[in-house]
């Protein structure tokens, strides 16, 4: 599948980073990340007032040069009272027509080795499909991959008999299919301007896929859970970006602001600049490869009693920069929000 099957926003910035080597792991040294505090001013362009990947959108659009196509953000839900960050997830950008994965044809048999040859699977995965958690739990990359999309609850996913759409009704009447599948992306950001993005289906619906999980004791999220690859080598833009010419955030890729309140009030305070910043760094190095195999191996290697973790992704984002002295403490809030 080639790179122009997935939907990019134009943005602006270095194309690659610079690499460095710090305790020997390789990390971006992207210059832009380097820079002066995130101004109120910019703030205000950033805040999104509604969950999913159309409000997101549209803040972009007024704010940020955004017009058509999918892309990949970061949203760090702030406290409306405090100004504190509780939490940073990645969210898809785009419309509801906007699709982030086509695949016209795929052999049944890469997901269920025991599938008839004639069967085909597409998928046409768009931003309201992928939901990321926004918690950063006690296994690594949990928030780099996204919920698992069942087969046979979502309009996703399509099975054709040759040219012949196949009824979902009738999906567990067929060898091999019966017990379903489940997909999910994985996002392993490889510096301020891309992200690569992974397929992966496990051949189980997300119902008995939970079942087996309570039953092993595992973390149904564990994005080192043994998968099959649909896809690699696809990319995909950060978004929004600032322009090389305005870096005044230190950050290049910018975050989004998610405030669950309709409208602007006088105790509502920014967040500061540097928790912002430290939010989002931990987001993007909270990755990994993960643990994939083929469809004939899938069941063998799924029943491991340990699986192996996440492989180290080819760059890691820097550290967060520590809070600068007693002004930054924890908890210290910004200024009110819209001013």
């Amino acid at each position: 599948m080639a790179d122009e099957e997935v939907a990019q926003v134009p943005a602006p910035g270095p194309e690659a980073p610079l690499q460095g080597t710090v305790d020997d792991e390789a990390v971006i040294a992207d210059p832009s990340l380097v820079g002066s505090d995130l101004s109120a001013e910019k703030m205000d362009t950033l805040i999104v007032r509604g969950f999913g990947a159309r409000p997101i959108s549209e803040v972009c659009r007024e704010f940020h040069g955004y017009t058509t196509g999918a892309a990949i953000g970061a949203l760090l839900t702030v406290d409306v009272n405090s100004g504190r960050i509780n939490g940073a997830r990645y969210a898809a950008i785009g419309e509801a027509d906007v699709e982030v994965i086509t695949m016209p044809t795929i052999n049944a048999r890469k997901i269920w080795h025991e599938a008839d040859k004639r069967l085909v699977v597409s998928m046409r995965i768009k931003p309201d499909h992928l939901i990321f958690s926004g918690e950063a739990g006690p296994v690594k990359g949990a928030r780099s991959a996204s919920e698992w999309i069942d087969f046979f609850d979502s309009d996703a996913i399509t099975l054709w008999d040759q040219d012949k759409p196949v009824d979902k009704s009738t999906w567990k009447e067929l060898k091999g299919v019966k017990d379903g599948a489940s997909v999910r992306l994985m996002l392993e950001p490889e510096s301020p301007a891309k992200v690569k993005l992974r397929l992966v289906v496990v051949p189980l619906g997300k119902e008995v896929l939970i079942q087996n999980c309570d039953h092993k004791n595992v973390d149904l999220n564990d994005p080192a859970m043994p998968a099959i690859s649909m896809v690699n080598g696809l990319k995909m833009r950060f978004y929004p970006r600032e322009a090389p010419d305005s870096m005044t955030s230190g950050l290049g890729f910018l975050p989004m602001l998610y405030l669950n309140t309709p409208e602007v009030g006088e105790n509502q305070v920014r967040p500061v600049s540097w928790e912002v910043k430290k939010e989002l760094f931990n987001l993007l190095r909270d990755t990994g490869k993960p643990n994939l195999c083929n469809a004939k191996d899938w069941a063998k290697e799924f029943a491991e009693t340990h699986w192996p973790g996440l492989r180290a992704p080819s760059l890691s984002w820097p550290a967060p920069p520590p809070a600068p002295g007693a002004q930054a403490a924890p908890g210290v809030p910004g200024a009110p929000l819209g001013e």
